[in-house]
């Protein structure tokens, strides 16, 4: 890397990662999934947490409501309660998140003027509960964010 890049390996480079890797990163999105993105449509982040964490950030303000599984890994709801937001708990059973008491808190939001601004979910191998959330609750949850114009952070 020194040969090649030399004093420039030593900064601590793009904001958004290595460009290097975000460039591979693009060759393999247009090689295994067909779609042709550009590194600057991407940012490599330190971890899942730093991943989640620029996320919320990105789209999250102090108060807005949001609705996470419950239980949920206590390390991301850390990072979720850092920004700020009002959350709501989904239970989860055998089949993931229960998406009929999403749907059952997000008119209860409506009805009171407020609207979610996310639903937090891990769908495989969701922690600590073990369930992956199946076909049919991911395509509800997917149809329950386009009727309640809300965004899904996986």
């Amino acid at each position: 890397m020194m040969k090649e890049e030399g004093a420039q390996a030593l900064n601590y480079g793009e904001g958004q990662g290595y460009r290097g890797l975000r460039e591979v990163v693009c060759h393999k999105y247009a090689l295994f999934e067909r779609l042709e993105i550009t590194p600057e449509n991407l940012i490599v982040s330190n971890g899942s947490g730093h991943a989640l964490s620029l996320a919320i950030s990105a789209f999250v303000d102090i108060g807005d409501v949001i609705l996470s599984e419950a239980p949920t890994f206590s390390g991301t709801l850390h990072t979720i309660r850092r920004h700020g937001p009002r959350v709501i708990d989904i239970p989860v059973d055998g089949e993931g998140m229960v998406t009929s008491v999403v749907r059952d808190r997000l008119e209860e939001l409506k009805r009171q003027g407020q609207r979610c601004k996310l639903i937090y979910t891990i769908v495989n191998f969701q922690n600590p509960a073990g369930p992956s959330l199946t076909l049919k609750r991911r395509e509800e949850l997917v149809a329950l964010a386009h009727e309640y114009d809300t965004l899904i952070l996986e």
